[in-house]
């Protein structure tokens, strides 16, 4: 899972909720989305200039969502995580700080184990996501790998939904 976050460098994020994905490319799609809208919207619709097409910072948040992810231009070629950094769309002043498009590996909100009676290791691990519109519990066995998703409305009926299971919580 991906977290993909727009701020301007120095500062908290601008959604109070980050967008998550499964994959970075998707991350990275979002974020040249944004983008887009964000220049579209600075453009002066009375203002008799041809469109010139959309900026560097476009261009290069479009090659990640494509999976093309050059370290030089800020995505890492291991996993696609990264930051590219753009001017602030439709700003003229003299200082302007700019914004950072970041993609980052998302941590899990908790850690929830499934030990059986007489077993000293786990056998079913679950993790639980924030994910758009509510809450998504994963979770496998450990001795198969294959991950199964349960979504949910809140938080809190995730949790209980994993107790009704047998798992006990290891986020602490």
């Amino acid at each position: 899972m991906f977290e993909a976050i727009i701020n301007t460098p120095g500062y908290l994020p601008e959604a109070d909720e980050p967008a998550i994905f499964h994959t970075a490319r998707e991350a990275w799609d979002y974020l040249a989305d944004e983008r887009r809208d964000a220049e579209d919207s600075a453009i002066d619709i009375d203002d008799d200039e041809p469109f010139e097409g959309y900026s560097a910072t476009v261009n290069t948040l479009e090659c990640f969502a494509r999976g093309e992810w050059d370290p030089a231009l800020g995505a890492s070629d291991d996993d696609g995580t990264g930051v590219v950094y753009g001017s602030t769309p439709g700003y003229d002043g003299d200082h302007d700080l700019g914004k950072a498009y970041s993609v980052v590996v998302a941590e899990p909100l908790d850690v929830w184990l499934l030990i059986e009676d007489g077993q000293e290791e786990s056998t079913c691990e679950a993790n639980t996501w924030r994910v758009e519109g509510g809450f998504r519990v994963q979770w496998y066995h450990t001795g198969v790998g294959l991950v199964h998703n349960v979504d949910f409305d809140t938080h809190e009926e995730a949790q209980k939904w994993l107790e009704s299971q047998g798992y006990q919580d290891f986020s602490s």
